[in-house]
């Protein structure tokens, strides 16, 4: 027996008209019908109670089967939109890139407590403070070079602990390089969608 959620939900509140022509099935007459001796009956709430009439209009009471449900789950089923594999795939990069764009933007904590971006820019900026320190150290022009963290806060350094920042800012770096890569990686040689699922991003 047909689930009556089902009925409801694909076929609304009875009572249900089947189209005589063409199989389907409605559950509103039309207002006005013409019969095959050409004369017109209006007000479906008359017409549709002499069984011969409806008859002749093209209609016939019915209940609703089966296969009224599958064939309407199948229709509904095939106008939805078609997802390819390329579109999941490239759903996954972006969901991928969007994760460690996060993870760069919040950037490394360092031993004090602060934060230093890692985005590629941030690695150039940081990189570049670095070796402007170590030159200007090198020619007794300057021993210190002010760093902005994440919050806009200056932090004033000196060699010894820029250098020990640079070691740590940097294998936090590569780490997450390394972890973005090789899952891209797998996005990149996954042939299926069941592939797909069981890569875990941020887990």
């Amino acid at each position: 027996m047909p689930d009556q959620n089902d009925i409801l939900t694909f076929f609304g509140s009875p009572p249900y008209y089947r189209v005589i022509s063409t199989g389907k099935i409605v559950n509103t007459l039309p207002y006005r019908v013409r019969l095959p001796d050409g004369s017109t009956r209006t007000d479906p709430e008359q017409w549709a109670n002499d069984p011969e009439i409806l008859l002749l209009a093209g209609y016939e009471i019915t209940e609703i089967t089966q296969e009224d449900i599958d064939q309407k789950k199948a229709l509904l089923e095939s106008m939805l939109p078609v997802v390819t594999f390329e579109q999941l795939q490239s759903a996954k990069l972006l969901q991928l890139d969007s994760y460690y764009n996060d993870l760069f933007q919040t950037g490394w904590q360092t031993p004090e407590g602060w934060y230093l971006a890692a985005s590629v820019d941030d690695v150039s900026l940081l990189t570049g403070a670095f070796v402007l320190l170590k030159e200007g150290v090198a020619l007794g022009l300057s021993e210190t070079i002010d760093i902005i963290d994440t919050d806009q806060n200056v932090h004033t350094l000196d060699l010894a602990t820029m250098t020990q920042l640079m070691l740590g800012y940097g294998q936090f770096r590569s780490g997450l390089s390394d972890q973005y890569a090789s899952l891209k990686k797998q996005i990149l040689n996954a042939t299926n969608e069941q592939e797909l699922d069981i890569i875990n991003i941020g887990e």
